[in-house]
């Protein structure tokens, strides 16, 4: 039954949110001996800082924010989906 994944999911999604939802989350890579690459373990996590108090030329700092909302909506994820983009940056 689908239903009992989909509710396990949004638990999940849920119990993040609790924990991190407005929080800026930091990894940092480390080797280990045992694997032939690196992996990412969350270090910490910090309050996520205000917009104000990012300093930038407003004709630096509205494009940006405009172009981080516009990609970050949901319609987005499905539009790069649909085109066979794969959503991420950089």
């Amino acid at each position: 039954d689908p239903s009992i994944l989909k509710e396990f999911l949004e638990e999940c999604r849920a119990n993040f949110l609790d924990k991190d939802g407005t929080r800026t989350v930091i990894y940092r890579s480390s080797c280990s001996i045992a694997l032939t690459k690196p992996v990412w373990r969350r270090c910490m996590s910090r309050k996520a800082r205000p917009l104000s108090t990012i300093f930038l030329a407003a004709s630096v700092k509205e494009p940006l924010i405009r172009d981080a909302t516009d990609y970050l909506h949901p319609v987005s994820l499905t539009w790069y989906s649909n085109h066979g983009i794969p959503y991420r940056r950089g």
